[in-house]
């Protein structure tokens, strides 16, 4: 469900050692417009845009946030690294 400027959206598979994909609320794999990858205190680690699936085997393990944005709408999801 859509409300305002949110969407349901999320990241496969969660957890993930190398790729994340990304998917609607179909399930519906998408290519967001941009994303940006943040850690647990707000500092913005990678960015990337019009890709179905976001490299982060650079990332260390741990909790990630990943804001995404998609059609003027946007979406954060929790991921874990490991």
């Amino acid at each position: 469900k859509n409300t305002g400027n949110t969407m349901s959206l999320s990241v496969y598979p969660n957890p993930s050692s190398n790729t994340i994909h990304f998917r609607d609320a179909n399930g519906s794999s998408i290519a967001p417009d941009r994303y940006h990858v943040f850690d647990a205190k707000g500092q913005l680690l990678m960015s990337g845009f019009k890709r179905p699936a976001a490299q982060i085997n650079r990332l260390m393990r741990g909790i990630y946030f990943i804001r995404v944005q998609y059609e003027g709408k946007e979406a954060v999801i929790r991921f874990m690294k490991q």
